[in-house]
């Protein structure tokens, strides 16, 4: 058994997905965060569901354990954002659909977005 046979295994112990090579992305992406530094670039995981209340979160909460420097954020003020991204950590943005469309979100979806 590989490492990434293991973090699919982790992950189909408690997440059920549309797919199952959703379970292979997931175990893909956790690993990919220990490796990050050494690329030029990273993908973002966008993390959806068909119906409100069907285990978003708790697919955050799962990477939460899995991804390397994690930090779990339902609200992402632009200071403490730019903080944690100078850092090299991984954020994990939860809910960030009900955050509003203020000057501190835009201005932490341009952070995300140039990486």
């Amino acid at each position: 058994m590989t490492l990434l046979d293991d973090l699919r295994g982790w992950f189909s112990r408690f997440i059920v997905t549309t797919t199952p090579e959703d379970l292979d992305v997931l175990a893909l992406w956790a690993l990919h965060t220990w490796t990050v530094e050494q690329s030029w670039t990273t993908p973002r995981l966008i993390i959806t569901a068909p119906l409100p209340e069907s285990g978003k979160t708790t697919v955050l909460d799962h990477l939460s354990r899995l991804c390397w420097q994690p930090r779990m954020m339902a609200t992402a003020p632009t200071k403490a954002l730019s903080a944690r991204v100078a850092n090299g950590s991984t954020l994990l943005l939860d809910e960030s659909d009900k955050w509003g469309n203020g000057e501190d979100v835009r201005a932490m979806f341009g952070i995300v977005n140039a990486g």
